[in-house]
């Protein structure tokens, strides 16, 4: 019982969750009683429609990705996106000068996924706006 509690404990670590072992007194020694699994704050964030660190010069530009559904919103420096597809997934966002959310030289995006009790995610994307002539 030992090696199977080890062993969960490490599968758990690598999952990025957290596990709560409460103990049971038995003639004044501790002891587990079961170890219950309460959440996993790990999701992850793609940016599926341009590399990191690209160089850009036709506007607009559409940055879009995917999250886990146990997201419930997705923002953009802050800004908080109103097409955001839970049931998805999927989100995507606009850059062009003049929404004043792409400036010429280096663009610095930080893309966060918020879901419940708190767990959030957070990625960041740059891009280098060189305008054409």
């Amino acid at each position: 019982m030992k090696k199977l509690s080890i062993l969960l404990a490490v599968a758990f670590t690598l999952l990025g969750c957290q596990q709560v072992q409460p103990e049971k007194v038995i003639d004044g020694v501790p002891t587990i009683e079961e170890t219950t699994l309460v959440r996993s704050p790990v999701f992850g964030i793609s940016v599926d429609s341009i590399a990191n660190g690209a160089t850009v010069s036709g506007v607009p530009i559409v940055i879009s990705g995917s999250v886990s559904t146990i997201a419930n919103s997705v923002s953009v420096n802050g800004y908080q996106l109103q097409n955001y597809e839970k049931d998805g997934g999927m989100w995507n966002y606009t850059l062009d000068p003049k929404f004043g959310n792409l400036t010429v030289g280096e663009n610095i995006y930080e893309i966060k996924a918020d879901g419940s009790d708190g767990i959030s995610a957070t990625t960041t994307l740059v891009i280098n706006f060189e305008p054409a002539r």
